[in-house]
């Protein structure tokens, strides 16, 4: 299975043990937490580096997901698409996408929460999930 760091040179892993600088994932846009593991990856088209969570580049760059089991879900830079889970839009960000479906899902609706929610329920439930979501 090909992670995200795969398709990157150049990426080098630390430790934030800098509590007093800032640093926010280009992936999530979230703050990395000090004592964390971080990426942080050079690109030649950036002057500045870009730093990322360690579980980001970690991410599979296609996933299969039970609230839509048509098709395989790619993991794409996607503009102005709305979660079909939570719900929750922004702008540009990192989403898991079905082109042929237009059905997209957030990385926090489409990680290990949401599949575990979807385990909990009942085989009723989760078909109610699918026809609702997928």
């Amino acid at each position: 299975m090909e992670i995200i760091k795969d398709k990157f040179t150049d990426v080098e892993l630390l430790r934030n043990d800098e509590t007093t600088i800032s640093k926010t994932c280009f992936g999530c846009h979230e703050e990395i937490e000090s004592h964390s593991l971080y990426y942080v990856y050079k690109a030649r088209a950036f002057k500045m580096k870009r730093v990322w969570h360690k579980f980001f580049l970690e991410l599979p760059t296609e996933m299969e997901h039970p609230l839509h089991p048509l098709h395989l879900l790619r993991l794409d830079w996607l503009d102005v698409h709305c979660c079909d889970f939570c719900k929750r839009s922004g702008g540009w960000q990192w989403m898991y996408a079905c082109s042929t479906c237009k059905f997209y899902v957030c990385l926090m609706c489409g990680g290990d929460a949401t599949l575990k929610v979807f385990s909990s329920k009942s085989p009723e439930e989760r078909e109610t999930m699918k026809l609702k979501y997928g």
